[in-house]
C-alpha cells in the first residue's frame, strides 16, 4: 500500500470513527441528522474498497443497495406498514 493509500484509509476511516462512535454513549434519542457526517465517510471508504473489485461483484452490490432501500425506504420515510416493518427488524432490539 503507497503512503496516499494508507492516508485515504486513515482519513476515511478514522472519520467515520470520530463521527460515529461518539454516538454509542449518547443515551437519548438519536435521529438520522446524528449519522449523516459519519455516512458521507462510509461512502468515501465504500467507493475506495470497491475501485478494484470485478463488475461482476459490483452489480450484485448495487443490486444489494436498491433491495435495501426498497425495503427500508418506508421507514425512513414515515410510510410504514406496522406489518410489514416488523418483519424487517435484523436486530430485535431495534425499537421500531
Amino acid at each position: 500500500m503507497a503512503k496516499s493509500e494508507g492516508f485515504v484509509v486513515f482519513l476515511s476511516f478514522g472519520g467515520w470513527c470520530f463521527h460515529y462512535l461518539p454516538f454509542f454513549l449518547v443515551g437519548r434519542v438519536l435521529y438520522f441528522h446524528h449519522y449523516y457526517p459519519a455516512l458521507f465517510f462510509s461512502i468515501f471508504s465504500i467507493g475506495y474498497m470497491l475501485k478494484g473489485v470485478r463488475l461482476e461483484y459490483l452489480k450484485i452490490y448495487v443490486l444489494a443497495c436498491v433491495v435495501s432501500y426498497l425495503l427500508y425506504s418506508g421507514l425512513t420515510y414515515g410510510f410504514v406498514n406496522e406489518h410489514f416493518i416488523s418483519k424487517l427488524k435484523i436486530v430485535p432490539t431495534w425499537d421500531y
